[in-house]
């Protein structure tokens, strides 16, 4: 059901946006609803402890971040699917603590793409 069925204050946006936080959803699969995002001009994007998350679909179209990109703790992530059509992080990348998400995803993501700052990986699946 579209946004503006439900709530009827809900606009619908696309293009830039400053940033994006995504964090402590228990029951949100992924991230279908931020379609229309295409960067991030001030901020980063954070997504955080999403214990259901399997997925960062819905990021489709986000070809650059302007601050950081922190993907943390979420225990159901099986993979960086959404994330194919990134080309830059302007600040620093972490991908941490994320239990399922195998590291060779996360590899190829970092040698895809290019940072601004630095590269923190650890303790995702081996």
């Amino acid at each position: 059901m579209p946004c503006w069925r439900r709530w009827p204050r809900c606009r619908i946006f696309s293009g830039p946006v400053r940033g994006a936080t995504i964090k402590l959803n228990p029951a949100l699969l992924n991230l279908r609803g931020l379609d229309n995002i295409i960067a991030t001009t001030d901020f980063g994007i954070d997504v955080w402890e999403n214990a259901a998350l399997e997925s960062l679909e819905g990021l489709d179209h986000v070809t650059k971040i302007g601050g950081d990109l922190n993907i943390f703790k979420n225990a159901a992530l099986t993979s960086l699917k959404g994330l194919e059509g990134l080309e830059s992080v302007g600040g620093n990348l972490f991908i941490q603590s994320n239990a399922n998400l195998p590291a060779a995803a996360v590899d190829d993501l970092v040698k895809r793409i290019t940072v601004g700052g630095s590269v923190t990986v650890s303790d995702n699946m081996p």
